[in-house]
């Protein structure tokens, strides 16, 4: 028998799409960072008639399985950064009607198991509430979201040290700060939306003082909020935002719009640049499903994919180590107990159960820009003791994944057993064979992994296939005779 081998190094990519459920509750997530060993996800319950407002925070493996899960003090939790130390930091805010105590920004630092390391709250003269939270290079925190007192809200941003005393804070009047990331010149960003229809963007010193200021409004009768905003690769800006559809302004490092792109009929919640300089952004497609939209770094729709889950919005999308996206969502609401959907895709946004959209682009006319007021603000900071409750009433309902395959039946051919795998697989044929069998194992994204080439010189009834030196993940197999070839999914689990 002659035996051709040959093998590329290459990493299988995940998909899952798991719903969670907490019961009678409301349970969104709004935010996740991949750690060495899973995901975190950290989110809001919420009991109506009630007022129960609790943030929650839990941990999966890279499968989606639930490690362990828990709910910390009261109130949202909106946001959550990873630190240089392999932790977890989250700001949690309070709404209207908490003691005085719980109405500043909450910031407590776990490590990856769930306990508390420390808690700060940062009070000021008016209820306070966070939206974005990012580490600083010095170790510190930026954060920043909204003050709250009568008749109108003000953009709030707030600086701490690595253990979140207070350092400085601002406040720029009328609007919401939404988002906010260090720039490389150690100044910060911050996308805010404001009284009227339009979306700020404020550029800062690193002491938090107004380098510049734009308002971007549409010149048509739509409103617009903003929902993300990153520095990009060559300098300038990314901002992502939307109602009824996805709002992208791309600016240079001025705040001069560069170009700006409009989705229709698929809101859009958040986004990132790629590594390929293009754009990923988590939205809800025109049908009321969750969706995501990979564009280039023009803003032309490359491909959607949206998923399982009709008026479901899709809230986050991160992109992860091996190269898909994880993508977090929520079903239902209003009184309909909302409950989140983890969707874990491959690099092309394939779950294994996916529609397909494909909403067009168009250009749009924007103005900029208005004056705004900037203030300066103390704030009051205190340890504060939270506890957190192992959160168990947790279900979870798995939609579709990767790692369930049963074992495949290529007609009267041949078969391949096991499935899933961990050293080989072997192709099995009802009779002996002397035909030359040619096999190859690609990845999700196409990448050859391994092929290779049996040409038997006496009848056999089985070929093995190794499968040891593979990552954990799915494959696709394709075992080609003389008279036909066919492919089919394959999961190695070691």
């Amino acid at each position: 028998m002659l035996v051709i081998l040959a093998f590329s190094k290459g990493n299988a990519q995940i998909t899952f799409v798991k719903s969670l459920s907490a019961g009678a509750e409301e349970f969104y997530l709004y935010s996740s960072q991949e750690v060495d060993s899973g995901y975190i996800f950290y989110g809001t319950t919420y009991l109506w008639g009630v007022g129960d407002w609790k943030p929650a925070v839990l941990k999966t493996d890279f499968y989606g399985n639930i490690i362990w899960s828990k709910r910390i003090g009261t109130g949202f939790g909106p946001s959550m950064c990873k630190t240089y130390d392999n932790a977890i930091v989250l700001a949690m805010g309070s709404m209207v009607g908490f003691s005085v105590d719980e109405m500043g920004i909450r910031l407590t630092k776990i490590d990856l198991n769930g306990n508390i390391i420390w808690s700060k709250t940062v009070n000021g003269p008016t209820i306070l509430r966070p939206s974005c939270i990012k580490q600083t290079n010095d170790n510190g925190f930026i954060i920043t979201g909204h003050s709250v007192s009568t008749g109108h809200e003000d953009i709030y941003l707030l600086r701490t040290d690595s253990v979140g005393n207070y350092v400085w804070s601002r406040v720029f009047s009328f609007g919401i700060g939404v988002a906010v990331q260090q720039t490389t010149d150690g100044g910060f960003i911050l996308g805010c939306e404001g009284s009227a229809s339009g979306i700020y963007l404020i550029k800062t010193d690193s002491a938090g003082n107004t380098i510049w200021r734009k308002s971007f409004i549409s010149s048509g009768s739509g409103s617009y909020q903003c929902q993300s905003i990153e520095q990009t690769n060559d300098g300038g800006y990314i901002l992502i935002g939307g109602t009824g559809e996805v709002l992208l302004i791309k600016t240079d490092s001025a705040g001069n719009i560069t170009w700006s792109k409009q989705l229709h009929n698929t809101p859009g919640r958040y986004g990132h640049q790629t590594s390929d300089g293009g754009y990923i952004i988590a939205g809800t497609s025109d049908l009321g499903k969750p969706a995501l939209l990979k564009l280039n770094s023009l803003g032309s729709l490359i491909w959607a994919r949206s998923y399982a889950g009709t008026g479901t919005t899709g809230y986050y999308v991160a992109v992860t180590t091996d190269g898909g996206y994880m993508f977090s969502a929520a079903y239902g609401g209003a009184f309909g107990a909302a409950r989140p959907n983890l969707i874990k895709t491959d690099s092309l946004g394939n779950t294994n159960c996916n529609d397909t959209i494909t909403p067009w682009v168009s250009s749009i006319s924007l103005q900029d820009s208005i004056p705004m007021s900037i203030d300066s603000s103390e704030g009051v900071i205190k340890d504060t003791i939270l506890t957190a409750v192992n959160f168990n009433s947790i279900s979870v309902y798995t939609l579709c994944t990767s790692l369930s395959v049963e074992e495949n039946d290529f007609s009267d051919l041949f078969s391949i057993y096991p499935n899933p795998a961990s050293s080989t697989i072997s192709i099995s044929f009802p009779t002996a064979t002397s035909q030359t069998i040619k096999t190859k194992i690609t990845s999700v994204t196409g990448e050859l992994i391994f092929q290779q080439e049996n040409k038997a010189t006496v009848p056999v009834t089985r070929y093995e296939l190794p499968v040891s030196k593979l990552c954990n993940g799915i494959y696709f197999l394709s075992v080609q005779t003389e008279g036909e070839m066919v492919t089919r999914k394959i999961v190695v689990q070691h």
